[in-house]
């Protein structure tokens, strides 16, 4: 479930549960219990007010992770940085060895 579809459902829920939200914190506290732990985490430090707040935070959050997971799956896709330090780690590069100084 997108974000979105979760702060439609959690609006159309709460009015079947006016006690549950009986006001602006607790509707902010309700909304973001169920948030997901990941999304959570990164709205919860900030000890926002207001549930417009709140949803609009948990939307941004929600928005990078998306588009850190889409460059990830881009990188797969085309080799990663994995591929390249495997690449690399593979390669034998022969360095000379150095002969002892003889003391003089």
């Amino acid at each position: 479930m997108t974000l979105t579809e979760y702060a439609i459902k959690f609006t159309q829920l709460s009015e079947y549960a006016p006690n549950v939200v009986v006001d602006e914190h607790m509707r902010v506290e309700q909304f973001q219990e169920g948030l997901r732990l990941n999304i959570r985490a990164q709205v919860a430090p900030f000890m926002l007010r207001t549930y417009s707040e709140v949803v609009a935070r948990a939307l941004v959050r929600e928005r990078e992770m998306e588009e850190a997971q889409r460059l990830r799956s881009k990188n797969s896709r085309f080799g990663g940085s994995k591929k390249w330090e495997q690449d690399f780690k593979r390669q034998k590069v022969s360095h000379p060895q150095q002969q002892p100084r003889k003391q003089e």
